[in-house]
């Protein structure tokens, strides 16, 4: 799932990066910014809707099934060969940008950059908020 947001905010900076550079204005954002600053990513965040629509009973026994499935070694392996996929396709994505643009490196390392703070920020929120795992 983090890799999935690389791609998510990498496509996002291709698709802006021309609309800055012709002097457009940029499409509004999604949700308000009230909403993004609590971290949405769209009015009322994903999934909210079926969420609610669950009873405490139903969202309970899916949140331990979560937990419980997270660790299974199909799941594991999975979600390693999802991660390296994943890396494929930034890897060739990135390569494919440059090959169009070779001066935009220096853009996109700002982009990386950039995204490994946000996910270092998110990290440490999340250690403040859950207490660690134990082996």
């Amino acid at each position: 799932m983090k890799k999935i947001s690389s791609i998510v905010a990498l496509a996002f900076a291709a698709s802006v990066l021309p609309a800055l550079a012709q002097d457009t204005p940029l499409p509004a954002p999604a949700c308000p910014p009230e909403q993004m600053e609590k971290g949405h990513r769209g009015p009322g965040g994903p999934m909210r809707d079926i969420m609610e629509s669950l009873t405490p009973a139903e969202r309970k026994q899916l949140i331990e099934a979560r937990k419980k499935a997270k660790d299974d070694p199909a799941v594991v392996e999975a979600r390693g060969k999802a991660e390296a996929a994943h890396k494929a396709v930034m890897d060739a994505n990135k390569a494919a940008m440059l090959k169009a643009d070779p001066t935009i490196g220096p853009v996109l390392d700002k982009i990386e950059a950039a995204m490994k703070a946000k996910k270092e920020e998110w990290k440490n929120r999340q250690e403040h908020r859950q207490p660690k795992r134990q082996p």
